[in-house]
């Protein structure tokens, strides 16, 4: 699951946007200056970005962050010296309570809370108290047990002018953070207690797999998949790290991902043989670039839950029959993909919109001869500049297919016609690779793979499907 899916839209904005600047004209000195704005059309940028756009760069107030533990609640108390600028702002995230400051007034009619710096120290304490296990609310993705704790990475950014010159940073993405207590600390969740971290780097990423102490967890098992899958899965947006915390019970079944963030958590009791393979299923989020528009929402889950069947499949943790039902299994036949509103349930994406990717590769496989698959139409999302239309979207299809497909796609992502229904697999699935796939997950070894391979000599030793990156 991504987050945004269930929670509301303030959050999505949140973990989604940046501080950006607008300049604004010179004042006298005994005028503080205007308070720059939010700009919520902008994806993260970084300060060197703000900084080439702005002029030279200002000098950088010096802050700290330290986190504290008292009981169910997570304590943040963030310090700031102004070093001699103009004039300093911090926007504070709105899902946390603001329990004292000093050094700073606060501000009215902004989206979200803003304080301007009165003096040349500012501090600002900020709360997130924690649903206690067992959970007595539903959808709470944060917990906190007497052991360890899973909270938050506050959204905070400092904005600062220096001779007109203006510039933001993010104590809390920069690392400049301290803890009263063990705890790994990432860009959107923070595990509080006794830790555990399991490394591993492969095809350019390291993958961090952080559990609380004690937490029965084969992590070599889950890192040999991440370091394979990440090259299985070509289709851009292949940042250097990766993290994902592995909860323990009693963290609900499933995990989360953020928009655009390489960083999740997954339940750690989550089986690795399974077609529904969450391990699998938030890392594909971490490779998810694009944005969409409405009509498109439904790409995000749907794309996650099919890579992740499709992915246990090629590793051998299912077998080809198991991840054929999976990913033809009935239901919603009458959901629009486009249009919520003809959803019987959340889980339109999960079903109907799998079933209608993984046809939807199978089309563009055999339209192109095998020499394109939706990996491409992935990659072409993943590399566009703005929103994802369905225009645009179909446009991808016919550019990897080599042909149009747009009327088979609208009557499923636009019709709503009850045409959205399971189809037979054939072509691909039957290649002499899968073959090989199926004979190591049915031997549990490689030799009985390479028996059946030997009966199928005159086909293409490819392994599975052909990737481009």
């Amino acid at each position: 699951m991504i987050r945004g899916r269930t929670e509301t839209v303030l959050l999505v904005w949140l973990v989604a946007t940046v501080v950006t600047v607008a300049l604004t004209p010179a004042v006298a000195a005994a005028t503080a200056p205007d308070t720059p704005v939010l700009d919520t059309s902008t994806t993260p940028s970084t300060t060197a970005s703000l900084s080439s756009s702005l002029g030279s760069p200002a000098e950088t107030p010096q802050t700290a962050v330290h986190v504290a533990r008292e009981g169910d609640t997570l304590r943040y108390t963030v310090t700031v010296e102004t070093a001699g600028a103009d004039a300093l702002w911090l926007y504070v995230d709105p899902d946390v309570t603001v329990v004292e400051t000093d050094g700073v007034q606060a501000l009215d009619g902004h989206r979200v809370p803003t304080y301007r710096a009165t003096g040349e120290t500012t501090r600002i304490v900020v709360e997130r108290e924690l649903p206690r296990a067992p959970r007595t609310t539903t959808g709470a993705e944060y917990l906190a047990t007497d052991d360890w704790a899973l909270g938050p990475v506050p959204y905070l950014r400092v904005t600062w002018q220096t001779d007109g010159h203006t510039e933001t940073t993010a104590p809390f993405e920069d690392g400049r953070i301290t803890t009263e207590d063990p705890a790994a600390v990432g860009e959107k969740f923070l595990l509080y207690g006794d830790h555990e971290i399991y490394s591993r780097t492969a095809n350019g990423q390291t993958f961090h797999l952080v559990a609380p102490a004690g937490t029965g967890l084969d992590a070599p098992a889950v890192l040999d998949t991440y370091a394979s899958v990440s090259a299985r899965l070509a289709v851009g947006d292949r940042d250097t790290a990766v993290r994902v915390f592995a909860l323990p019970p009693p963290a609900r079944g499933g995990g989360e991902a953020f928009i655009r963030s390489d960083e999740a958590w997954v339940n750690a009791g989550s089986p690795m043989d399974s077609a529904n393979n969450v391990w699998i299923h938030e890392y594909v989020h971490t490779r998810q670039e694009f944005r969409l528009t409405g009509e498109m929402a439904w790409f995000t889950e749907a794309s996650a839950e099919y890579y992740a069947a499709r992915l246990a499949y090629e590793e051998g943790h299912i077998s080809q029959a198991e991840y054929e039902a999976y990913v033809s299994r009935p239901g919603f036949e009458g959901a629009a993909l486009g249009d919520r509103d003809t959803w019987a349930s959340q889980r339109v994406p999960y079903v109907a919109g799998v079933r209608t990717l993984a046809e939807l590769d199978e089309r563009i496989r055999d339209s192109s001869g095998g020499e394109r698959s939706l990996d491409d139409v992935f990659r072409m999302m993943n590399e566009h500049e703005g929103e994802v239309s369905y225009e645009e979207f179909t446009t991808f299809v016919a550019r990897a297919a080599g042909e149009d497909h747009s009327a088979w796609l609208d009557e499923r992502v636009q019709a709503g016609d009850g045409s959205n229904t399971p189809f037979p697999f054939d072509g691909p699935v039957d290649s002499p690779a899968r073959a090989l796939s199926d004979a190591i997950y049915a031997g549990r070894g490689v030799l009985p793979g390479v028996l059946a391979l030997a009966g199928l000599a005159a086909g293409p030793l490819l392994f599975g499907y052909r990737r481009r990156e």
